[in-house]
């Protein structure tokens, strides 16, 4: 099945289906993080969205159960969670359409 979106972030490769998102570890965070995480949109119970800037990076957190939705994502915690994604300014309105989408 071909996705709807596809986005390369800052240290993950990001598909986008129809029903589920899957976050692919590139670089150093494929140290962190083994394999590919695939969430499906039902199970997301929480999204945070932090837009980046000049000077500063931006995330989406996909949160998936109720608990973790309470706690607010900061981006240095972003860079080693398996349901988050970081992403430079130029790439802002590429995130804003993968986040309305969701």
């Amino acid at each position: 099945m071909k996705p709807v979106f596809e986005f390369k972030a800052v240290m993950d490769q990001v598909k986008v289906y129809f029903d589920r998102i899957v976050l692919t570890p590139t670089g150093i965070k494929s140290w962190a993080v083994d394999g590919a995480n695939e969430i499906l949109f039902k199970n997301i119970k929480d999204i945070q969205f932090q837009e980046a800037t000049l000077l500063t990076k931006g995330f989406i957190y996909l949160s998936t159960s109720v608990a973790e939705s309470g706690k607010p994502m900061t981006l240095y915690r972003a860079g080693s969670d398996k349901n988050t994604f970081i992403f430079k300014s130029d790439a802002l309105l590429e995130a804003q359409k993968i986040h309305d989408y969701i």
